[in-house]
Order: structure tokens, then sequence, then C-alpha cells
């Protein structure tokens, strides 16, 4: 499945996804390879402003939560040295 939204100004969704189930994922994504680099899900963006991955919460609980059973569970590098990479 591919998703495009060709339109250069305003709000889109080049790939929607939405479940109403109380234990549901809007959008999943899985890498099953045993080996190499990766990615379940990735994000990228080439705007100034813009974000490779973002997560919100309207309600009182988290916006991204990563978890590992064995490696880092959220990690971020920020390239500029004066921009932060992670906070606690």
């Amino acid at each position: 499945m591919v998703g495009v939204a060709g339109a250069s100004s305003g709000p889109t969704h080049g790939v929607y996804g939405q479940s109403d189930s109380t234990e549901g994922y809007g959008v999943y994504g899985y890498a099953a390879a045993a080996s190499g680099t990766t990615y379940g899900v990735y994000g990228e963006s080439v705007s100034p402003g813009g974000v490779g991955v973002y997560g919100r919460n309207t309600a009182s609980g988290t916006g991204v939560t990563g978890v590992s059973s064995t490696g880092d569970g959220v990690r971020g590098r920020a390239q500029e040295p004066t921009k932060v990479a992670c906070t606690e």
C-alpha cells in the first residue's frame, strides 16, 4: 500500500488509519527481518519546520512511548549542538 497526498498546502494525510477498539492501533507497522536496519514505522520531513514522527495525546496520556526488551525504548539525536535530543 502506498499513500500520497499531492496537495502543496493545507492539512493532508498520505496514509490515515483509525481504530475504535479500546486496544486498537490506528496505524501499525511491523518489520519482520531478523537482521539489518529495519523500521516498523518510519517518518521523515524535509521541511525546516517539519517533524519526522509526531505523537499527540489530547487527554492525559502520553504522546509517544517506546519499549524495548534489550535496547533503547526511544532514542533521539540532534545534529545541531545547541538543540535538545532528549529530555526527562
